[in-house]
């Protein structure tokens, strides 16, 4: 197969290459029937053969990509840019994002873009176009959200890429650790082997080699974007029975506090729950009452904060605990990460300047409450919970500006995730390795 890499007309920041040349090489490091070519404008071909070592770049000219059976044009910056070159492009052509997602251009997804969607019939009455394919989605129970741009997904769009219920019989030194939380855990904007699942997984069996222990560890992802802790209990529950997991853990707190500072008030007071904007939507939709009043802004309005800090906070708590029965009913040691955000920044590298200023206006008054909300938890986490809690918020304010760890405000980068899987494996080593000690001892 012949392909087309193409560099922006404009001249991208070179800290943004190496993520987009190893989006590059995951998507065909596993094909060797691929030769690939790559081009750039007459106007920056200087600039990018200049600040990339090993590739010889050519002039793009007419229709010179029509030849081609696939084409990644780069988009940095430029919304949309690519999408309207001048020139004549091959049926299957794509944006590459900065941040390496690779989204089809003008066409829907189909089965080569992913190929296990067609498993069951809530994937196929799903959306098709390239934009919404990545959005909540109906199911029975919870929702979906399948996003193949950075790498391979299952048939429930978790990012796991192998049969994980083969792992339901397994030697008894191969521990198998469950990993739950939102876009931030899913590892959004990050490259399959980047997201903090994938290093801990790495991380864990070199200590493991290191240190002589008698186990191996396989680390699967059951996160979903915009996935609050009921959200992780669901997932738990419908794709979690079959496989006996030895550790559970929920990376949360955004989500939670986010969306209960938003929902309705009697039911996140009264029964500790709290949803996501959609599900309102989807009410009206459903029952044809658009014109009765919700609770949650409909998209674009302005958010303003319904319900008290302490109920919210609450709420989220009573889910985390209500989690760690659960896994603990079954058998695995719970461990509770609450996720860091751009706030848990003392000083913030170069990349991340502005991050803040760049946010819906809209949800401002919604997240300048979070800083209170985290430092109110912080300060005040249970005694029952203390001893499985990873505070990244607190682990993350001291780590100097020199290394870029987000995207956005919640979205860690490739060092971020990096960053979080490092903090996880201190903690399994300081408290997770004994009680997998002591329980083999006990059999």
């Amino acid at each position: 197969m012949k392909t087309a890499i193409v560099f922006p007309p404009n001249e991208a920041p070179p800290i943004l290459f190496r993520q987009i040349m190893e989006a590059v090489q995951a998507r065909y490091r596993r094909r060797d029937d691929v030769s690939m070519r790559f081009f750039a404008f007459p106007k920056t071909l200087s600039y990018y053969q200049s600040h990339i070592d090993g590739i010889e770049l050519t002039p793009i000219d007419g229709n010179c990509l029509v030849a081609f059976d696939e084409a990644l044009l780069i988009q940095v910056n430029m919304p949309y840019a690519m999408a309207a070159l001048p020139f004549s492009l091959p049926e299957r052509s794509y944006i590459l994002e900065s941040t390496g997602a690779v989204r089809p251009l003008k066409r829907a997804t189909d089965e080569r873009d992913d190929p296990v969607r067609e498993a069951h019939v809530f994937n196929r009455l799903g959306p098709r176009d390239s934009l919404a394919a990545h959005a909540h989605y109906y199911f029975p129970w919870s929702y979906l959200y399948r996003e193949p741009a950075y790498g391979p997904i299952n048939e429930i769009g978790h990012r796991i890429d192998h049969d994980y219920l083969a792992l339901a019989e397994r030697d008894p030194g191969h521990k198998v650790i469950a990993c739950y939380g939102g876009s931030a855990a899913w590892g959004w904007d990050c490259l399959h082997h980047q997201v903090w699942t994938a290093r801990l997984d790495e991380k864990l069996n070199a200590q493991a080699k290191e240190k002589g222990l008698p186990w191996t560890f396989t680390v699967l992802n059951f996160a979903g974007p915009g996935h609050v802790v009921m959200n992780e209990i669901f997932h738990f529950i419908l794709f979690g029975h079959q496989v006996p997991f030895d550790v559970v853990i929920s990376h949360s707190g955004a989500n939670d506090l986010y969306n209960g500072q938003l929902s309705d008030p009697w039911l996140l007071e009264t029964h500790h729950i709290t949803y996501q904007q959609p599900l309102e939507s989807w009410a009206r939709i459903l029952h044809d009452s658009a014109d009765r009043p919700g609770v949650y802004p409909k998209a674009g309005e302005p958010m303003s904060s319904k319900n008290p800090p302490a109920v919210n906070l609450r709420a989220y708590v009573a889910r985390i605990r209500q989690f760690r029965d659960l896994a603990r009913a079954v058998g695995a040691i719970f461990v509770w990460g609450l996720q860091p955000m751009i706030f848990s920044r003392r000083a913030m590298a170069p990349m991340e300047t502005g991050i803040e200023a760049r946010r819906p206006p809209q949800e401002n008054d919604v997240y300048e409450k979070y800083p209170a909300l985290y430092e109110m938890l912080c300060s005040n986490i249970p005694d029952d919970l203390a001893g499985a809690f990873v505070n990244h918020h607190r682990l993350f304010s001291d780590i100097g500006e020199d290394e870029w760890l987000f995207w956005d405000s919640v979205h860690p980068a490739p060092k971020g995730q990096d960053r979080i899987a490092g903090f996880y494996l201190d903690h399994f080593v300081d408290k997770v390795f004994p009680l997998l000690k002591d329980r083999e001892e006990e059999r």
